[in-house]
């Protein structure tokens, strides 16, 4: 599914909020991987998390000094795909 649809259907599900924190900022210390971590609330008060990575390594030169938003775009879709609001 791509993302749109994803979204659409957690809304559908009863998609509350989306938010998305930085947990570890890209430095040269780790390897310039910026890790955030998407939390997902529905209408009934169930919240779901997951996480995204992403760092030089696993994204293209284009992407590189878009690390943060990169792993942010990473967790979204993830928080869905591993909750209920997916089913």
């Amino acid at each position: 599914m791509l993302y749109n649809g994803l979204i659409d259907l957690a809304h559908q599900k009863g998609l509350l909020k989306l938010e998305v924190e930085v947990i570890q900022y890209p430095t040269s210390e780790n390897g310039n991987e910026a890790v955030c971590r998407a939390i997902a609330e529905t209408k009934y008060g169930e919240r779901f998390s997951d996480i995204g990575d992403a760092s030089v390594k696993n994204c293209n030169k284009m992407i590189a000094s878009h690390i943060i938003r990169m792993a942010s775009t990473r967790a979204k879709p993830d928080v869905y795909a591993t909750s209920r609001m997916s089913a």
